[in-house]
């Protein structure tokens, strides 16, 4: 039933922080009307969260070993952590590819997401793209992002 522009979470790691289902499920509270759906390489994982049994949340048990060119300079990056945190946006470019998706939100599990319908309708009015906040003018954060042009993600 959920009509709106769904937000996009991916995990990748051994274990999903404790407080991930306390975020889901607030989130989901106050977004009844938009699909969650939750990317996790890690099958136990997606258990727990189908036993929530929250209605508008959908897991897909994802491939997060796989190698993008994203990552190919390795020295620039010193550990997993950062490693897992610049390939979810490869998980999620063909994710939204392989489900034909052109519209999405996507946050970091640390963010408490309120009801947030109005803004796509905003973003949609000033034009197409990737929309995130910025601490600089060449640097975006990208805690809680929206695209609306899944072509220039």
């Amino acid at each position: 039933m959920s009509v709106k522009t769904p937000l996009i979470y991916v995990w990748l790691g051994k274990k999903i922080p404790s407080w991930t289902y306390k975020s889901l499920i607030f989130t989901a509270k106050k977004n009844k009307n938009r699909d969650l759906i939750f990317l996790t390489d890690f099958f136990h994982n997606k258990i727990d969260l189908e036993n929530l049994k929250i209605k508008n949340l959908e897991v897909y048990l994802i491939d997060g070993k796989k190698e993008f060119q994203i990552l190919s300079s390795k020295s620039l990056i010193k550990n997993d952590f950062w490693i897992r945190c610049s390939l979810r946006f490869e998980i999620i470019k063909e994710f939204i590819n392989k489900k034909n998706i052109n519209k999405f939100f996507h946050a970091e599990l640390d963010n408490i997401l309120f009801d947030f319908t109005s803004l796509e309708n905003i973003f949609d009015k000033i034009g197409n793209g990737i929309f995130a906040p910025r601490d600089a003018i060449d640097r975006a954060i990208a805690s809680f992002i929206y695209c609306n042009n899944n072509c220039r993600c």
